[in-house]
């Protein structure tokens, strides 16, 4: 008798045992570890056909490969044959939501009311493993838990700091406006025994997962001052407007020169001096990998920001994200299906993040929850340079009649604006940029947007939405009360 058929009567007579050895072996990276090594050491195991094999391998090799996550199909990201796309439509707003999972973390991510204090309550803390690679910039402080944890929750807030507390591990894990993502955990400091019970020390250990390193410097840096002098409060406030940026500033300085001399002639910008960075945004946004993608969407978002380039610029591109059906029908894939889990899982398809990490919760992946939010930046960022161009009377006015509510990209992005209004308790960030987006297009063209509003969810709705928004803000994301509050007094409405 072989050493399989020898494990195979074993695993009858025990119930509950791995199948190992068993007749059938699926196409999985398992089985084909366990058949490897089983043949390696001489076992006769049942061997995979050829068919199976080939599909095994086709999907290991998906799943490393950077042209498309293993979670996502090839017809949802493919650019070449836009006329064989379908966009599926989100559902309405006055039908039943969809329903989603709750995850078993508060009080960032819950689908009940929020919570009446944004306090994150820890009741005990995991003690420090014996063999833990500790961060080298984990601080240590003598001071009752429930203080720290307090001061963390209040500066998540002030600084609009996504979060997702996990009160069981003692761990709070953070999304910034710039996806920087980064986990604060807490650990009982079980090293020194001359400290008395009353006065225990605790850990603070603050790893960064993911984003920029500078970022998370100054943040980590802004953190800790925080902590170690809690009687300094800080306050995130609005970004400055454009004429006080340094661009601004070194455009009045050429301008000034040009006065000073007058056979020099200031330039006229047009859309060739920034052309090379719009085409090379757009060929990028076409690609077949994912990096790529989000590199175009990346740089698209930041050369229509007015703080970033020329006004004149930012003015063109603005302009080409708005009206130009062309680069709307590259952004319009990242405005449909939005909606959240639903199955109970995280969807993730980033190998750098564990599942216990939610700040981003899409049926579709993270990867492609970072994509919606690039493309709602880029929107608002463009709404931003419009409304300042026509505010402040400049040389190029932008054509408000060019601005098509009704076509399908429009179409597309208000409902998605609209649903992230609606769960601005799972997603803050998301709804932030929504409510800024609506008031910036609220005052380029009211009429126009008001009709639109109401092919989807009626005044009472859209009320509301803003009303929850603002009451999640005023608890946890301090950037949403202010975008909230700005919209419901230009609606006319009672804050």
């Amino acid at each position: 008798m072989t050493r399989c058929e020898l494990d195979q009567d074993k695993h009858e007579q025990q119930p509950g045992h791995d199948e190992r050895c068993s007749g059938s072996i699926k196409p999985s990276s398992t089985g084909f570890v366990a058949s490897l090594s089983n043949t390696l050491h001489g076992w006769s195991t049942p061997r995979m056909d050829i068919k199976a094999e080939s599909s095994m391998l086709q999907s290991m090799f998906r799943s490393v490969s950077m042209t498309q996550p293993p979670t996502t199909s090839t017809a949802r990201f493919s650019m070449k044959d836009d006329t064989m796309k379908t966009y599926p439509t989100i559902a309405p707003l006055h039908k039943k939501s969809i329903p989603y999972h709750k995850a078993q973390s508060s009080p960032a991510y819950i689908h009940s009311p929020p919570p009446s204090t944004p306090a994150w309550k820890v009741r005990a803390l995991q003690s420090l493993p014996m063999y833990y690679p500790l961060e080298s910039t984990a601080i240590t402080i003598q001071r009752s838990l429930c203080s720290l944890t307090e001061q963390i929750s209040a500066f998540l807030k002030e600084h609009s700091v996504c979060s997702v507390y996990h009160d069981d591990a003692g761990r709070v894990d953070c999304m910034t406006s710039g996806l920087l993502r980064f986990s604060v955990q807490l650990w009982k400091d079980n090293r020194t025994s001359s400290v008395a019970e009353s006065s225990p020390s605790t850990i603070i250990e603050i790893q960064r997962r993911q984003g920029c390193c500078i970022e998370m410097q100054r943040m980590r840096q802004e953190l800790i001052e925080r902590l170690m002098n809690p009687k300094t409060g800080l306050s995130t406030l609005p970004l400055p407007s454009p004429r006080s940026t340094p661009v601004h500033v070194l455009q009045q300085l050429v301008e000034q020169s040009a006065s000073v001399n007058s056979t020099t002639a200031v330039p006229a910008l047009t859309m060739t001096d920034c052309d090379s960075a719009y085409q090379i945004s757009c060929r990028l946004l076409k690609s077949d990998r994912l990096d790529e993608r989000r590199l175009g969407l990346e740089s698209l978002h930041l050369i229509a920001n007015a703080r970033n380039v020329m006004i004149h610029q930012a003015h063109l591109v603005s302009s080409k994200i708005l009206t130009d059906p062309y680069l709307q029908s590259l952004l319009l894939d990242y405005f449909t299906g939005i909606e959240v889990n639903s199955d109970g899982e995280n969807n993730n398809d980033s190998m750098e993040l564990d599942d216990h990490d939610g700040t981003l919760d899409y049926q579709r992946g993270r990867y492609f929850g970072d994509m919606h939010i690039l493309a709602l930046k880029t929107i608002s960022n463009a709404l931003d340079t419009a409304v300042y161009c026509n505010k402040d009377k400049q040389e190029d006015n932008f054509d408000v009649g060019s601005l098509n509510l009704a076509s399908p990209f429009w179409n597309h992005a208000l409902q998605a604006m609209l649903y992230d209004m609606h769960y601005s308790y799972v997603r803050p960030l998301e709804a932030c940029l929504s409510v800024r987006s609506l008031r910036r297009l609220h005052s380029l063209t009211r009429h126009a947007l008001n009709e639109r509003l109401t092919m989807f969810a009626d005044s009472v709705q859209l009320d509301h939405f803003l009303s929850d928004a603002r009451s999640f803000g005023q608890m946890h994301h301090l950037q949403l009360e202010h975008e909230t509050v700005q919209f419901m007094n230009q609606l006319g409405l009672v804050c």
